[in-house]
This record gives C-alpha cells, structure tokens and sequence, in this order.
C-alpha cells in the first residue's frame, strides 16, 4: 500500500506507533491507580472497624487537578460580590457565566457545566454559612441572594 498523503510517512508511523503505546501505558497507570486508591479505602475501613472515631488521613489525590480553580475564598468573594450587585436573585449558571467573563476561560457546554457545579457547591457552602438564602426557582435552576441584613 502505497501511502502519498504524507511527506514522511515512516515518521507518521512511528508516531502513531508511540501515541499508541503512550495511551496504552496510561490505561494502565490508571488502573494501578485505581487499585492503590481501594487498597487505601479498604485499609481506612478495617481502621475504622477498631477505632470507630478515627478519621483517615488524607494522604493520597483522589485524581487530577481540576481546570479554572480559583485560590481561596476568591470564588466566595465573586459570588457575594455577583449576588450583591445584582438587580434580581441569580442562578448558579449565571453566576458561572460571570465568572467565565471574569476569568476570561472560553466556555464550551462541559466547562460551563463544570463551574456551574463549583459555584452550586460555593454557593451551598455559604449559604450553611448563613450568607445567602435560597428565593425561589426558575425552571430547573435555584435562584439565590444574600440574606436580608448582610448587605
């Protein structure tokens, strides 16, 4: 088979002859991964069976950094900040489109659903903490704003 859509087509192959292998090795450092994080899991439940009030440690990563993390607390000041200034209660997604703008992070459906969840977190955790309060829904998403009297 006579290949003439590439200039160097021996280095095409062996490239994609390394990219295979490289996906390969991946798999399989994930798997093993997967295997050490239940191993530790296991180990943490036996612990647990003799000292019911021992906490495991956390000394492993339970997967890879996520994408557009914020340092902390900034995320809770832009939230605050966004419920503040706002005219009417806002959604989470709303809220994750502001913060697309602000942190200048291209927005693809996935991304935009993946700050919309941390700023649902964010926004959970503030409100345990009595900031924000829950005002209603519209369609499908809560609708939030900061609790009369913390303005």
């Amino acid at each position: 088979m006579e290949n003439t859509d590439y200039e160097r087509p021996n280095t095409v192959s062996g490239l994609n002859a390394k990219r295979k292998e490289l996906v390969k090795l991946l798999g399989n450092i994930t798997a093993e991964a997967e295997r050490v994080r239940t191993s530790i899991k296991h180990i943490d439940a036996c612990v647990a069976l003799f000292d019911p009030n021992a906490k495991p440690l956390t000394t492993y990563h339970d997967g890879f950094i996520p994408r557009h993390t914020a340092p902390k607390g900034h995320l809770k000041r832009f939230i605050l900040t966004q419920l503040r200034e706002a005219s009417e209660p806002l959604s989470a997604r709303q809220i994750a489109e502001a913060w697309a703008i602000d942190q200048m992070i291209e927005t693809d459906t996935e991304t935009l659903r993946l700050l919309r969840k941390r700023i649902g977190i964010s926004i959970n955790t503030i409100k345990h903490d009595g900031l924000v309060v829950s005002v209603g829904m519209d369609g499908p998403s809560k609708l939030w704003a900061v609790k009369k009297g913390d303005h």
